[in-house]
């Protein structure tokens, strides 16, 4: 008798790398984009003008310094990459610490009634989801991810016949 495969197939756990991958750089990419759209739309045309002369404070991620936006748009698409090359136990801690820092500032510095949280810029659809929903579907993904980058043991459990 064989034993139970309780661990998903190799491919299921690559369609989530590569799915929580664009998640990542989808999320990095849109913050970026709407940091350049309100510098456009201000005139502003040089970096230090950036700092200074942007101001978003249209969703909650907005409400943020845009150095500190900038930075996060990185390691959010960091990460994506990280996923898209397999580096999935290092992409998946990351990602599980980061979910858990944005967690911790959602908790002390919560977005003000009805303010989207801007996580994935103004998308109408993920609005209605609501953050702490977001972030526990986006956790459970990362804890599978990170439990399948471990190798599985090669002892069965199972008994010959006598």
């Amino acid at each position: 008798m064989g034993s139970l495969q309780m661990m998903p197939t190799t491919k299921f756990i690559r369609l989530l790398e590569i799915t929580t991958g664009i998640f990542w750089c989808y999320a990095g990419v849109v913050k970026i984009a709407v940091i350049l759209t309100s510098a456009v739309a201000t005139g502003t045309n040089s970096a230090s003008n950036l700092f200074e002369g942007v101001s978003l404070n249209q969703t909650w991620v907005e409400t943020f310094p845009v150095p500190l936006i900038i930075v996060l748009s990185v390691i959010e698409i960091s990460l994506g990459f990280a996923l898209f090359v397999r580096k999935t136990r290092p992409a998946t801690i990351t990602g599980l610490l980061l979910l858990m820092v944005f967690a911790l500032v959602f908790w002390f510095e919560p977005p003000q009634p009805g303010q989207s949280c801007g996580c994935f810029g103004t998308t109408q659809a993920l609005d209605n989801i609501s953050p702490a929903s977001k972030l526990l579907l986006l956790g459970g993904i990362h804890a599978l991810l990170l439990v399948s980058a471990f190798p599985r043991s090669s002892a069965s459990t199972d008994v010959a016949p006598a």
